[in-house]
């Protein structure tokens, strides 16, 4: 499992911590939880995606063009060339931002979706890459 110290030096993390969210306010999705079990190696992590809470997306939706996602009926923007990925939504199906973080894993200031909910989201994907993880 990853240390407080280990994403404190990473410089994605860097930049996330950077964004002045309140732990409260987000949690990282996606195949994030894999790196801070230590099941995938943190000098592969490309990006982080992120979910926000209503709160967190006041904080941040003035920082980029923001997207709409019809399929996911939801709005993200891109930051740091595209290494953070911060969503007021979350899909196919509906997650809400406070339920999964309170069910998150939790390293320093830092949210985790648990292994649980990323399974069942990458099953309800049903990706290649998905299946791969």
């Amino acid at each position: 499992m990853l240390t407080k110290q280990e994403l404190q030096n990473n410089d994605l993390f860097k930049k996330l911590y950077s964004l002045d969210l309140d732990p409260s306010e987000y949690v990282i999705m996606g195949s994030g939880i894999m790196f801070a079990l230590g099941i995938r190696a943190l000098s592969d992590l490309d990006d982080i995606d992120i979910l926000v809470t209503k709160s967190g997306w006041k904080k941040v939706k003035n920082l980029a063009e923001i997207h709409h996602d019809d399929e996911w009926n939801c709005d993200h923007l891109y930051l740091f060339d595209e290494k953070i990925e911060i969503y007021n939504g979350w899909g196919p199906s509906e997650y809400i931002p406070e339920d999964l973080i309170a069910d998150s894993l939790k390293i320093g200031a830092y949210n985790f979706a648990s292994i649980e909910d990323v399974i069942r989201w990458k099953k309800e994907l049903g990706r290649d890459k998905d299946y791969k993880h």
